[in-house]
């Protein structure tokens, strides 16, 4: 079953094209798409203060910054503990 069929054009004018010739560019509708401005960009950027990941890391650092930390472990006579900040 190895035979053409007489009825379907072969290769490239069964889509329509002529062999050889150039194909049209793609229609694009990329240049419709809405992007930010310089200042819309600028205030996406984590480190800008516009932005709440700037507050929200701020807080967080003031926040465990100040915080300490401790700990104490007692097997048997044995005692080990862990300090870090500042622990009076």
């Amino acid at each position: 079953m190895a035979t053409a069929t007489s009825w379907a054009p072969a290769g490239p004018s069964k889509y329509g094209m002529q062999p050889g010739a150039p194909t049209p560019p793609a229609a694009s509708e990329l240049n419709a798409v809405a992007s930010p401005s310089q200042a819309g960009q600028a205030a996406g950027q984590p480190w800008n203060p516009e932005n709440p990941l700037f507050w929200f890391a701020a807080l967080g650092a003031v926040t465990f910054g100040l915080m300490a930390f401790s700990t104490s472990v007692r097997v048997g006579g044995t005692k080990a503990s862990l300090n870090l900040g500042d622990t009076k």
